[in-house]
């Protein structure tokens, strides 16, 4: 087991050996996830007040966005396999709670109908997930029903006219399916590109999260004015 969890792996472009700092540009790239959490937490504190003190949420998946990058650097710093659960099991919460959170604050969903739609996507998730071979698209499987789930949602803001909720989702939306198209394409083109475009992917994704952490506070924010 101890072996197991040990063992090396070797899953992008840029690393050639077992080596610590293998991955330079993989393990810097994580550098635009400490910025969005700060940048987030900044805002946070800006439009704190007395009156909007249910944003729990809101400082947890800022919280998130941080250990995602923690996550990530220590994953690609050491390549083993206990290392890649560093790595996804920030992502995974982060999109648990980003999505509760969303429909709560967004859709205006009670809880029991949020963690229902949440264990309906969960489940298909999973059969997807089962279906394919974990390497399909270069392991992206793992962020397809996120991002077609990220796809329905901003096409129902538009149909909703939410005003700049729908604009936050749209640039996410397209921003992340640039992210996945790079991070697909990381080891076919080590030939022509010998580091490889997975660090492409930690910047795209964080700047996907920042557009979509704003829209779901300001929605939070426009509450807060609306109930006064």
């Amino acid at each position: 087991m101890d072996l197991l969890m040990n063992s090396f792996l070797d899953h992008y472009c840029e690393r050639s050996t077992p080596q610590l700092w293998d991955e330079p540009l993989n393990v810097m790239s994580n550098l635009a996830f400490f910025l969005v959490a700060f940048l987030i937490f900044k805002h946070l504190h800006a439009t704190q007040n007395s009156k909007n003190k249910t944003r729990w949420d809101l400082w947890l998946l800022s919280g998130l966005i941080l250990a995602i990058g923690i996550g990530s650097s220590i994953w690609h710093l050491f390549a083993l396999s206990w290392t890649l659960w560093a790595d996804r099991i920030p992502i995974l919460l982060f999109i648990s709670v980003f999505l509760i959170s969303f429909l709560v604050r967004i859709f205006r969903l009670t809880l029991l109908s949020a963690f229902s739609l949440f264990s309906l996507f969960q489940i298909i998730n999973i059969a997807i997930q089962l279906q394919y071979p974990p390497t399909t698209l270069n392991g992206s499987l793992f962020y397809l029903p996120t991002l077609v789930l990220l796809i329905v949602i901003t096409i129902i803001l538009w149909r909703k006219n939410h005003p700049e909720i729908k604009r936050y989702f749209q640039l996410a939306s397209i921003l992340f399916v640039t992210a996945i198209f790079f991070r697909s394409i990381d080891l076919l083109v080590c030939d022509t590109i010998p580091m490889g475009t997975h660090f492409v992917w930690h910047i795209l994704v964080a700047s996907t999260i920042y557009p979509l952490m704003l829209g779901l506070i300001g929605d939070s924010h426009h509450l807060t004015h609306h109930e006064k």
